[in-house]
């Protein structure tokens, strides 16, 4: 059964979003340092965003104005990410935090021996 959405990643991406999934379950990254965790969270939420609303509207010859307006939606919601996620990542107990690991983990998957 297909039951998840994907959307393609860079591999330096996906390379930094595995590191810092080890970095948190080393101790090398702790809750109150957690600026990195929500910068890589937020670079994938825009390229997935980016990957399923532009991109079809360029795919489909959508004009500037629809583009620009996937863009604006795009970046607000990576800001939304990036306010909510800023309030909560330092508050987190060191279960929680080894979840944050586990969604990066999780989040990944190899399409054609390539992570995405």
């Amino acid at each position: 059964m297909r039951d998840h959405v994907g959307a393609p990643i860079d591999a330096k991406l996906a390379e930094k979003a595995v590191s810092v999934a080890n970095r948190i379950r080393s101790g090398a990254i702790k809750p109150q340092q957690a600026d990195e965790v929500v910068k890589v969270v937020c670079e994938m939420t825009e390229a997935a965003m980016t990957h399923f609303f532009v991109k079809p509207v360029k795919d489909f010859g959508g004009g500037i104005t629809m583009r620009g307006l996937a863009e604006m939606g795009v970046s607000g919601s990576v800001r939304a990410v990036h306010f909510g996620l800023g309030k909560i990542l330092h508050k987190l107990d060191q279960r929680q935090w080894v979840m944050v690991a586990d969604f990066l983990d999780q989040s990944l998957v190899e399409v054609n021996g390539r992570p995405q």
